[in-house]
């Protein structure tokens, strides 16, 4: 009687290929060592990959902890949560009285999952997302309300560490959070020359970009005590991009250049002068992604800033407002309102998007398979990864 390990190699890996890749990964490998071997070649999942019409990017690829399995099982995941009925499920909440202009989804140490969200109305609001996935207790969903955090428009929120959180705004200041039991409770504030416009922290290192084209570092372990304030820019610097543990920060500015900088001597190491200025960048596995108000979603490659790919997703001015780079999925907000999903690499398709949005979308956040959509007219609108 033939059994299964007799077949063939080449048969086995054919059957394998139209296996999950979590299954292949965590359970059939385990299972003898002619398997081990099979799905530890990266053969196969070149072919998986490839079976999905995905190309990927040799900036990407030679990343040292790029891991050929765990991105083909980010591929199928995000291939698998984005459709575009699953876009049409969606639940929607008003905490704020003006546009919604800051949003971060982040977990606490309890696991609990919550949405931090920054609006022109000066107020912070604190969503409780495990209660929004649920759809219980809909009194409760707004675990808490900060109203006057800023004395000016509030404009970016990131984390930090396990329940601190950073935000900027309008009114020169950086403020850092921390949520406890009780609340949110106010740590401590740094005043800045003008308008800051993004905020981001790598656990040491608090971040901030400005309207008078200034970088600026500061001490998160000293009460946000300013180290450092250059100008790499001409005009305003919108957003700013880095990775965990990486000696690199990333800028995008209205003088159309991106640029990198390395942050152990506060020295730009190269830079790159786009059509159109992009007003968001988004930094992941070897490849950062720029979004610009010419409509185009451009690929580059961090290390040199080279042109990797482009794709024109919307036809007129000021189309993209946002984009974010995942390991299994592109994803672009539009001012005309939509939002789009695509499939990573140098060949992007369309995975899914959004019917017209009611109101003008801002800026959004993904993390760990919920998303959350901010809106021109107060309203967020998650689409979470536990929903019907």
């Amino acid at each position: 009687m033939l059994h299964f390990m007799d077949l063939p190699t080449e048969m086995i890996v054919h059957i394998f290929e139209h296996v999950p890749s979590r299954d292949l990964w965590y359970s059939v490998r385990p299972v003898c060592r002619l398997f081990a071997c099979i799905v530890g070649d990266t053969k196969m999942w070149h072919l998986k990959i490839r079976n999905y019409d995905v190309t990927l990017p040799t900036c990407q690829t030679e990343e040292e902890n790029f891991h050929w399995a765990h991105c083909c099982c980010e591929l199928e995941r995000e291939r698998n949560r984005w459709t575009n009925e699953s876009l049409k499920r969606r639940v929607s909440v008003t905490g704020h009285l003006a546009t919604v202009d800051a949003v971060r989804l982040m977990e606490t140490p309890s696991h609990r999952k919550v949405c931090i969200t920054g609006s022109r109305d000066r107020s912070l609001v604190v969503w409780d997302v495990n209660k929004i996935t649920k759809r219980v207790d809909l009194e409760s969903w707004k675990l808490q309300d900060v109203p006057e955090a800023h004395q000016g428009w509030i404009w970016s929120v990131c984390k930090s560490g396990t329940n601190d959180f950073y935000s900027c705004g309008w009114d020169r200041f950086v403020k850092q959070w921390r949520i406890s039991n009780t609340g949110v409770e106010p740590v401590c504030s740094a005043e800045l020359t003008a308008a800051v416009l993004c905020v981001v922290s790598d656990e040491s290192m608090v971040i901030s970009s400005s309207f008078d084209h200034k970088i600026c570092a500061m001490d998160a372990r000293y009460r946000l005590q300013k180290m450092i304030e250059l100008e790499f820019h001409n005009s305003a610097v919108f957003d700013l991009a880095q990775e965990a543990g990486s000696p690199y920060l990333y800028s995008c500015s209205q003088d159309r250049r991106v640029v990198c900088v390395d942050k152990r001597m506060w020295r730009m190491l190269c830079d790159l002068q786009l059509g159109a200025y992009a007003q968001s960048l988004s930094l992941c596995s070897g490849q950062l992604l720029c979004g610009t108000v010419g409509g185009k979603v451009v690929l580059l490659n961090p290390k040199n800033l080279s042109i990797v790919n482009e794709l024109k997703v919307a036809a007129f001015c000021h189309a993209i407002r946002q984009v974010k780079l995942n390991l299994g999925s592109a994803m672009c907000l539009m001012r005309n309102p939509s939002f789009k999903i695509f499939t990573p690499g140098m060949t992007p398709k369309l995975l899914a998007e959004t019917d017209e949005l009611v109101a003008e979308p801002s800026r959004f956040d993904y993390y760990n398979g919920d998303l959350a959509v901010a809106c021109g007219d107060g309203s967020v609108s998650f689409w979470t990864n536990e929903g019907p």
